[in-house]
């Protein structure tokens, strides 16, 4: 009796401890709390190689242990890196880089992928953010309604310069890559233009879609003659057969200035580069890798863009065929960077920060290469990057 006592109370001794003990580590895990990172892009194929690295998780997580895990679809991820969970990732859908800009001033977005121009003009009233590395170059169109006269650009400018008719462009914003691109060659023209629907002298009256989504159905629903933006938008047009295709973009005089223009690019806040430089240079990790699969695969990159986007893979086969990805900032993208900076100035729309600098002064402002840099030495490294 008094053996079977002093078991039971051995036995119970170690049932207290054991509890004990699991209580402490359950403790200790929730104790080192991950980070949260708000993580903005825009809904567009330009950003193909984020919904690769989304989409086809289980194989990044299997040939490169760098994965983003889906919590809850296109909203929330578990970034993990080298066998562990770093961070938890808040995925933001946005209709144009502007509204990135204007969440992260508001503190709401940490990293993203967003146009250039909206960066420079962020940074120019202040905002703390630089870019880490282009995503992808070119990408954007002119497209004109069907009966129209003007299959090049050369025809489009003749069309416009006969005032037959004012003509009614839409476009995502007046703050886009695709607006600056377009208007600057407008001007290079000697074609005038205005955002205000009540001018009657105009060559061309601006209509703002807030966003690209809206476009295709802004020339569908005859609200506009044609549109700029960004694909697969334009090629969905085309395709609807309400449209024809005019120029890309990035052949727009004068001759070379906008060939390979720089277009969406990862950025992250001064903030976050401070607090979290590691998970800033790991999600670049990502992101370089998911660029090269994109790559490799065009059709498969296609896809997945397309059902990411809600578009039909015939649509965004031939539109992702326009745009280049790369996470390389080149000689020329970073030149392209500069000349978006000096065109926006000329344009007026830079009074802060960024006003009247010359070049070397604006990448010192705008870019963060070293984190790039690091991120592509540490890939060559373990020989996932040539």
């Amino acid at each position: 009796m008094k053996k079977g006592f002093v078991l039971l109370t051995l036995l119970l001794s170690i049932l207290i401890w054991s509890t004990s003990c699991s209580k402490k580590e359950v403790k200790d895990s929730s104790s080192s709390k991950i980070p949260t990172i708000n993580f903005a892009y825009i809904t567009s194929d330009h950003h193909t190689p984020l919904f690769i690295a989304l989409s086809e998780w289980q194989k990044f997580r299997d040939k490169y242990d760098l994965y983003l895990q889906p919590v809850q679809e296109r909203e929330w991820y578990d970034f993990y890196a080298d066998g562990r969970k770093v961070a938890r990732v808040k995925l933001i859908s946005t209709k144009q880089g502007p509204d990135i800009q204007r969440l992260m001033a508001q503190g709401n977005v940490d990293i993203g992928i967003t146009g250039v121009q909206a960066l420079i003009l962020s940074v120019d009233k202040g905002l703390g953010a630089k870019l880490i590395s282009p995503l992808q170059t070119g990408g954007n169109l002119l497209i004109v309604k069907k009966e129209l006269p003007a299959n090049n650009w050369q025809e489009f400018v003749e069309l416009v310069k006969g005032k037959k008719k004012q003509l009614k462009i839409g476009h995502p914003g007046a703050q886009t890559i695709a607006s600056i691109i377009f208007r600057a060659a407008l001007k290079e023209e000697g074609i005038s233009f205005s955002d205000d629907v009540q001018d009657r002298k105009a060559d061309i009256i601006f209509i703002d879609m807030k966003g690209h989504s809206n476009l295709a159905a802004a020339i569908t629903n005859h609200i506009v003659d044609g549109l700029i933006g960004a694909e697969p938008f334009p090629t969905l047009a085309i395709h609807e057969g309400v449209a024809k295709k005019v120029t890309k973009l990035e052949l727009l005089p004068p001759k070379g200035r906008w060939k390979n223009h720089a277009c969406c690019a990862v950025e992250a806040t001064d903030d976050i580069i401070a607090q979290h430089r590691d998970l800033v240079q790991k999600l670049e990790e990502l992101l370089i890798l998911a660029t090269q699969e994109t790559n490799q695969n065009r059709d498969r990159a296609a896809k997945v863009a397309a059902n990411w986007l809600g578009v039909s893979e015939e649509v965004e086969r031939e539109a992702i065929q326009s745009v280049n990805f790369t996470t390389e900032p080149s000689p020329d993208w970073r030149q392209s960077v500069s000349t978006f900076a000096q065109i926006m100035d000329e344009m007026g729309l830079l009074s802060g920060q960024l006003h009247n600098l010359p070049s070397d002064q604006l990448e010192h402002k705008i870019l963060a290469l070293d984190i790039y840099n690091a991120a592509a030495h540490k890939l060559r490294q373990q020989g996932f990057l040539k």
